[in-house]
């Protein structure tokens, strides 16, 4: 009879563990959920110190790039001016860039 009592519990403890381990399994994919995003908000007028601010530009590389229409159909082309004014209000302009070795 103990020997069963010891058999029983030791199975539904394994039954249980192996359960729980089984439904929070690391690196299983969580079910899809939709998210509705909020509206876009109004513009708002702000103030820029250029000796606090600093533009920042990314993934603007030839790897990037060439793969994305959109990017040197509008974006490079609305970019320029941009970074012109930027640069004549005094902001520091930094470019993150990555080694060609980088990309696959």
């Amino acid at each position: 009879m103990m020997l069963f009592r010891a058999v029983l519990i030791t199975g539904s403890l394994a039954v249980t563990v192996c359960g729980a381990a089984a439904q929070q399994a690391p690196g299983a994919a969580a079910p899809m959920q939709s998210v509705q995003m909020p509206a876009t908000p109004n513009p708002a007028r702000v103030t820029l110190d250029p000796k606090t601010t600093a533009l920042i530009v990314l993934d603007f590389v030839e790897d990037i790039c060439n793969a994305q229409a959109s990017c040197k159909g509008r974006m490079l082309q609305a970019m320029t001016p941009f970074l012109a004014q930027a640069r004549k209000a005094g902001l520091t302009v930094a470019y993150g860039t990555r080694e060609r070795n980088m990309t696959k």
